[in-house]
């Protein structure tokens, strides 16, 4: 699936906090804006650049993780 121009940019902002300063950014998007698909492409991207990262993703909602 293909990222929305405003999805790209959240998470190319994303690493670009990462390139500048290390620690925890936060990404902050309105109702139906895709924030799932989002932190599933970066995810993808992160796995991408370090094969051997763990990641853990959690939610407290059953259609998420369906």
């Amino acid at each position: 699936m293909a990222l929305r121009y405003y999805q790209r940019e959240a998470n190319q902002a994303v690493f670009d906090y990462w390139s500048e300063t290390p620690g925890n950014p936060l990404v902050v998007a309105a109702t139906g804006t895709g924030k799932s698909i989002m932190q599933a492409s970066l995810t993808c991207d992160l796995l991408d650049g370090w094969s051997d990262l763990r990641v853990m993703n959690t939610t407290h909602v059953v259609e998420l993780v369906e």
